[in-house]
């Protein structure tokens, strides 16, 4: 068939199944708020989850990140402190955060980084229902680390967009 079969992107995804199987080349990223700057080293991941844990143990000095893998790719945000200029940028010559679809060659100012689709190719593992179209999403974010909220529709499609979510204390 001519049909694209492109499974969705999950914290399970094999970096050595991203960009159609191509792989990821596992280096060491920059991630910079402007003043300060940490070196995030990857060379121990091996999901797109493992990414996002190491991203949000390693923020710069005095900040928080909050990393979530979406349906595409990786979506990196950082607090709201003022005069932020959020960057990711390769180490060296590597192309670790190209490859991950998050190199900035602009400042984010506050964020977010949405990255670049992925492209994860089909496996043995990929759940039919990871291949028949993304599903409705909306994340909540919360102050603090690990603190959002991520619902997800259960069927794939346009069905489930639109839906108002109303919270109350």
């Amino acid at each position: 068939g001519s049909e694209d079969l492109t499974p969705i992107a999950t914290r399970e995804t094999r970096l050595v199944d991203l960009r159609g199987g191509l792989g990821i080349s596992k280096g060491r990223i920059a991630i910079s708020d402007g003043t300060s700057t940490s070196i995030v080293e990857l060379s121990s991941a091996e999901t797109l989850g493992d990414v996002v844990d190491l991203i949000m143990a390693n923020p710069p000095a005095g900040r928080t990140l909050n990393a979530r893998v979406t349906s595409q790719g990786l979506f990196i945000d950082i607090d709201d402190a003022p005069s932020t200029n959020l960057t990711i940028r390769e180490v060296s010559s590597g192309t670790t955060a190209a490859d991950l679809g998050i190199l900035t060659t602009f400042t984010a100012g506050n964020g977010p980084i949405i990255g670049t689709d992925l492209d994860p190719r089909v496996v043995v593992t990929t759940s039919l229902t990871s291949i028949l179209g993304v599903r409705a999403s909306a994340y909540l974010n919360s102050a603090g680390p690990n603190n959002g909220i991520l619902l997800e529709g259960k069927q794939p499609g346009a069905a489930n967009n639109g839906i108002a979510v109303q919270y109350v204390d």
